[in-house]
């Protein structure tokens, strides 16, 4: 009898251990502790001094209304090299709380919170700063420290963490002007530059990049670069003066594009679609270098030579004729093919409408067995002089190469140097300043061994340049000047309906 009782009572001490232990271990299945009534308090005051309003996605996501013009930004990696962080670590110097499953964690100021994506899997949280404050990024690497307003929501993936910065378009783009033209351009020129910016934003605002997160934009260059730069106040003043302005075109917003420096000639659309006109993105060209392979080869050499006269005498009405992206020059030698074709190989796998390895009598795979490159030309320029499609041949394939982003792709060799039109050097990445070029090559025994190219600009060339609206703005043109001089027929007037 003893013994029945003993056992029992076992059993009960048992169940008691395991009990505990499964409490504990809901108490730690999520980041926070329950809210105390102080935090709680505090919490449901932030949110009404900001005027936070909230709804619900299909996904059960949490997605401020659209029309307190509030963006969702993707924050990449540092160097913006990736979407997946493997541990984010967070500070702010009026203290933090994390928000999960309506509970909450307050963090004292300064205080560093850090997360791993092992600890975050299939779970999500909102980071937010006490008092408007602002989220400093710890271990997320740009050009210099910045701090980031609005709240940071983190998912946990498979892939590793997805970081989400929200917060109101205004302030998003004291993040974006700094970072894309320099604060030290004129006031005129850094209000054109916020009010193209905020056409941008609220263009691409109309849908989701990354649907899976609700993010609009990334931080990067593929939209606008956000936060590499740290707010400076004259800018800040630039946003503020123009605050709600953007640009219209026949009712419309257009998506507003802009690039650092022209050749002294920009394109239109065919920057990026050869066949599609847009009415506001008109390219000036004042001398027409346009020609194509059907053109008879008398007249694509006249607009060849055409073209070399100007990019190597330039033009003294050019605005940007004494910026140092105005000319380049830059020698790409051909000694390793092998690697060369290596390169076109995986362009044609990341871009089979822009790329294509053609060849009467070798499969596709069998291009990096070639030894040598038998001819390189440009087969159509833009009336702009942008190069738009390049052939290169070896002895039994030829590759055709469309687009000014893949032609620049394809003849750069990240880690180059160049010549700029100061004669200071420059280190390529993996694209050629531009397309607007041409190049002298030179062969041995029927094989290319390099290129000098001779080119003018920084940038796609379509739309506002940004040292041009610097130009312009010393010779005393307004923000709205600047804009209606590379924006044709357009209206600037504040956004009052954000649909």
């Amino acid at each position: 009898m003893e013994i029945k009782l003993l056992h029992k009572f076992e059993m009960i001490v048992i169940w008691i251990v395991i009990s505990i232990g499964l409490y504990q271990c809901s108490r730690h299945d999520s980041i926070e502790p329950e809210l105390t009534k102080i935090d709680q308090e505090a919490w449901e005051n932030e949110k009404q001094e900001e005027g936070y309003t909230e709804e619900k996605t299909e996904d059960g996501m949490q997605e401020q209304v659209k029309e307190h013009g509030i963006i969702r930004v993707l924050i990449k990696t540092s160097n913006f090299a990736g979407i997946y962080h493997e541990e984010l670590v967070f500070s702010s110097e009026n203290g933090m709380y994390i928000e999960q499953d309506n509970r909450i964690i307050s963090l004292a100021p300064n205080e560093k919170f850090m997360i791993t994506a092992k600890e975050l899997l299939d779970k999500k949280f909102v980071l937010k700063a006490y008092q408007n404050g602002r989220i400093r990024l710890c271990n997320v690497t740009r050009s210099e420290e910045v701090a980031y307003r609005g709240s940071m929501e983190c998912y946990g993936t498979k892939d590793g963490i997805v970081l989400v910065n929200e917060l109101p378009v205004e302030e998003y783009l004291y993040g974006v002007v700094p970072s894309e033209m320099p604060s030290s351009y004129p006031i005129e020129a850094l209000k054109a530059q916020a009010i193209s910016a905020r056409t941008y934003t609220y263009f691409h605002m109309s849908s989701f990049a990354y649907p899976e997160w609700n993010a609009h934009v990334d931080d990067s260059t593929s939209f606008q670069v956000y936060q590499n730069i740290s707010e400076k106040d004259n800018v800040n003043e630039a946003v503020n003066a123009t605050k709600n302005q953007v640009i219209w075109y026949q009712g419309k917003l257009i998506e507003s594009f802009y690039y650092s420096t022209s050749s002294g000639r920009s394109s239109g659309y065919e920057v990026w679609k050869p066949q599609e006109e847009k009415g506001w993105l008109q390219g000036k060209a004042l001398t027409d270098f346009a020609y194509d392979r059907q053109d008879d080869d008398g007249f694509v050499q006249k607009q060849e030579n055409k073209y070399k006269a100007y990019i190597m005498q330039g033009d003294v009405n050019d605005i940007e004729v004494q910026e140092v992206w105005y000319r380049w020059e830059y020698t790409r030698n051909f000694e390793d093919i092998k690697e060369f074709l290596n390169k076109i190989e995986a362009m044609a796998e990341k871009y089979p409408d822009e790329v294509s390895i053609r060849s009467k009598y070798k499969k596709k795979d069998k291009l990096t067995q070639e030894s040598e490159i038998t001819s390189c030309r440009i087969m159509q320029r833009a009336s702009s002089g942008m190069a738009q499609q390049l052939s290169i041949q070896t002895k039994h394939f030829e590759i055709m190469i469309h687009t000014q982003q893949c032609i620049r792709e394809a003849l750069a060799r990240s880690g180059d140097t160049l010549k700029r039109n100061d004669t200071s050097e420059y280190t390529l990445g993996e694209l050629l300043p531009s397309a607007y070029f041409y190049f002298d090559t030179l062969y041995e025994d029927n094989c290319l061994k390099s290129m000098t190219i001779y080119g003018g600009g920084f940038g796609h060339g379509a739309g506002m340049s940004q040292n041009g609206a610097k130009c312009l703005a010393g010779l005393g043109m307004t923000a709205e000047d600047i804009l209606k001089y590379y924006y044709s027929d357009v209206l600037i007037e504040e956004m009052t309906n954000l649909q």
